[in-house]
């Protein structure tokens, strides 16, 4: 997994994969119109592009921020802990036998993570 040496470029690397999961999210995801329509063919297309799509690229941004730790503040560290307890929720519930109701839900602190720190603050 790359290692970056300032947080500009960790974000830049996660930057694609967030917007893309937050696109499927919004498209296809659990508020949308596929589960007010049980009936709509984009609830199997959310449960494709999570396995297909969304998974993947979690694992990746968890990796990443993982390798990548030390250029991370100690709330965002909280936050990447958050972000795998999530990331292992949602494949429990894809992907496994037994999913676990009431699974965890994306931490608010992951549109800001490796953004660029305000040094006046």
């Amino acid at each position: 997994m790359q290692t970056f040496n300032d947080r500009e470029s960790l974000r830049g690397a996660i930057d694609p994969l967030l917007r893309l999961n937050k696109l499927i999210h919004a498209e296809f995801g659990p508020d949308s119109a596929p589960f007010v329509m049980p009936y709509d063919d984009r609830a199997d297309t959310w449960r494709v592009k999570v396995r297909e799509d969304i998974l993947p690229n979690n694992l990746t941004v968890v990796r990443l921020l993982e390798v990548n730790e030390r250029l991370l503040t100690e709330d965002e560290r909280e936050t990447v802990a958050a972000l795998r307890q999530h990331v292992l929720d949602l494949e429990r519930r894809h992907l496994g036998e037994a999913p676990i109701p009431g699974g965890s839900r994306w931490p608010r602190g992951m549109g800001a993570i490796a953004e660029p720190l305000d040094v006046n603050s």
